[in-house]
């Protein structure tokens, strides 16, 4: 049986922390945008940045303002 190493990712990586129904509800409607955002709140998470599901909302919030929508979230 295979080892993995300290901070190896498994085959097939981790579960995501935040999907599009969350940006659903912060009212975004479904389009490419969700793609960008979400991948780039996926790549935070595998790269240790995003921990916890909260902190894959807040990057989500944030990647969609940067793209110019205006999204809140408490």
């Amino acid at each position: 049986e295979e080892q993995l190493k300290f901070n190896e990712i498994p085959v097939g990586g981790p579960k995501p922390l935040v999907g599009g129904d969350f940006l659903i509800q912060i009212g975004l409607t479904p389009g490419p945008h969700f793609k960008t955002i979400l991948d780039e709140v996926y790549e935070n998470q595998l790269d240790g940045w995003v921990l916890t599901p909260r902190m894959a909302r807040v990057s989500a919030v944030v990647k969609a303002r940067d793209l110019g929508f205006d999204v809140e979230y408490k």
